[in-house]
């Protein structure tokens, strides 16, 4: 898995890049963290300079894998929030594709089974 991780209208200290990396490395509970066909895009930042209160912090995880793209964008008021935030709507995102897959493979089956059973 490659991870980068982008900074916008703010700089990416050590404390941040450690945070968002272990939060992606989370995302191996559902993917494959050691194939290096997985892309993962992080971009972190303020919405802008001059908001100093409220939803100020954003967090875009951008994913590619299995020839698919997931997104998942959160604003708060905390940058780590942010990314813990992002992190679980890739989670949900990912966990609702796997679960897709899987009753489509059952559905399959089970249409291959009832068609063997009419002949």
């Amino acid at each position: 898995m490659k991870i980068k991780i982008k900074g916008t209208r703010m700089k990416i200290t050590d404390a941040i890049r450690n945070h968002v990396e272990k939060r992606v490395e989370g995302l191996s509970k559902i993917i494959d963290a050691d194939d290096p066909t997985i892309l993962v895009d992080v971009e972190v930042g303020k919405i802008s300079n001059h908001h100093k209160s409220g939803d100020v912090f954003r967090a875009e995880i951008n994913l590619r894998y299995n020839r698919k793209q997931y997104r998942a964008v959160s604003e708060t008021g905390d940058m780590y929030g942010s990314v813990d935030e992002a992190q679980k709507q890739m989670m949900s995102e990912l966990r609702r594709s796997k679960s897709k897959k899987k009753s489509s493979m059952k559905k399959g089956g089970a249409e291959i089974k009832r068609m063997s059973r009419q002949k």
